[in-house]
This record gives structure tokens, sequence and C-alpha cells, in this order.
């Protein structure tokens, strides 16, 4: 779950997309002036669809597609992220860092969480 909701990212990255500055804004509402900035690039990418899921990136051929579109436009990891609508550039990061790890198989999803403990009852 984030920190922040969905309609509060996009109302602040409005006002500051309307010429509130980011600093002023970040006094307000107790938020760093980057992460508002992110939003906003974000925001002005994407409009209304901002913040939304994207269950399409835990496939790690998704993620991959992710760090080759980073590489090949020499984007930022920050305007790489707001491309692809992410919540954070921290993501990405993860990502990448994953990658030069263990490659590929760095990036393949798991599933987060203690397992269940217990077993499932088989019904004879």
């Amino acid at each position: 779950m984030s920190k922040y909701s969905r309609d509060l990212k996009i109302i602040i990255a409005n006002e500051f997309l309307s010429g509130e500055s980011s600093e002023i804004l970040s006094k307000k509402y107790a938020i760093s002036s980057r992460q508002i900035r992110y939003w906003s690039q974000v925001v002005a990418i994407h409009g209304d669809n901002s913040f939304q899921p994207t269950p399409h990136l835990r496939h790690a051929e998704a993620r991959l597609q992710a760090l080759k579109l980073m590489w090949t436009n020499d984007w930022s990891l920050g305007h790489t992220s707001a491309m692809l609508n992410l919540s954070s550039p921290g993501l990405l990061f993860v990502w990448l860092d994953r990658y030069h790890k263990k490659g590929f198989r760095g990036l393949e999803y798991h599933s987060r969480g203690r397992p269940c403990m217990k077993k499932p009852r088989i019904e004879p």
C-alpha cells in the first residue's frame, strides 16, 4: 500500500503544474520537493491515468524491456519511471540493481511476506 493516495498525488502534482513552487508545496504537505516534482512529471505524461497499477511489469521480460528502454533512449531512472507510470523511480533502481547482480533471474517476481504455515487439509 502506498503511503500517499493516488488522488492526493494528482492534486499536489496539478498544483505544481499550475505554477506553485515545489518548495512551498513541500512545506505545506510535508513531502519532499523531489517527490512532488516526480509526481508532476508522471501527471504531465499520463494525466488522469497516473499512478494506476502496472501488473504487466511483474513479468521478468517486461522488466527487462523497461531497462532496455532506459538504456536505448539514454533516459534517467526518474524519466523512465515516469514514462512507465511507476509509483517511484526507486522501483526501477531495484530492478537495475538486481539485474546487475543476478542477471535476468534477478528480475523474476517473488511473492512477498511469510509463507502460509498450515498445509491445506485434504479431504478423503
